[in-house]
């Protein structure tokens, strides 16, 4: 593991504070309404996109805490919630009790699941920070099924114009028009979005 990956996964460990400033937690305790909103909105956006179905099977790279991972289990057969950090596992493990769940700690450009295990491959706000780019697409197309769905979400309007543009010239060189061909001919969809709040 990179000297990179290991900062990454050390700083997501020890993490404490991640749930409250992604769900807006003011100094009342309470979760900001209008934040919760947004993350439905995204989280039911990106399911349809993707297709979900009650049988689908899902792999969502980057869980970090389950916060779209309680949206997503619930359209699913099977759900696995993959991530660098042991950390934040441990806090997704509390907030979903279901036997349909498995999370798993492991680097996304080295996914550990045969090829084709997947009707969908979710991500938010993950492939930005991935060293390897390209390689986690090539891992994520090869453990996602025939006619399955790749649905990458990035940051919205605070995400640097220079590095939106970097991304997106390398998921169009890797993608072409966002459809995704393996070796052996198998092909997936790769949408990549961002959503914003308003």
């Amino acid at each position: 593991m990179s000297t990179k990956k290991v900062a990454q996964k050390e700083y997501y460990d020890s993490y404490k504070d991640f749930d409250e400033i992604e769900l807006g937690v003011g100094g009342n305790g309470k979760e900001n309404e209008y934040r919760k909103r947004f993350l439905s909105r995204r989280a039911e956006k990106m399911a349809k996109i993707a297709g979900l179905e009650p049988d689908s099977t899902i792999l969502e790279v980057g869980c970090g805490t389950g916060i779209y991972s309680t949206y997503w289990v619930k359209s699913s057969r099977k759900f696995y919630g993959l991530d660098i950090s042991r950390g934040m596992l441990r806090r997704a493990a509390t907030k979903i009790d279901s036997d349909k769940t498995l999370f798993v700690e492991a680097d996304a450009e080295h996914l550990p699941f045969q090829d084709s295990s997947f009707n969908a491959v979710l991500s938010v706000n993950t492939i930005e920070h991935l060293d390897n780019l390209p390689l986690a697409l090539k891992e994520m197309r090869r453990v996602c099924c025939d006619g399955g769905r790749i649905v990458l979400s990035v940051l919205n309007g605070n995400f640097s114009t220079k590095y939106r543009r970097k991304l997106m010239q390398v998921l169009n060189g890797f993608c072409g028009f966002y459809s995704l061909r393996s070796n052996d001919g198998r092909s997936c969809s790769v949408v990549c979005g961002s959503w914003s709040s308003s």
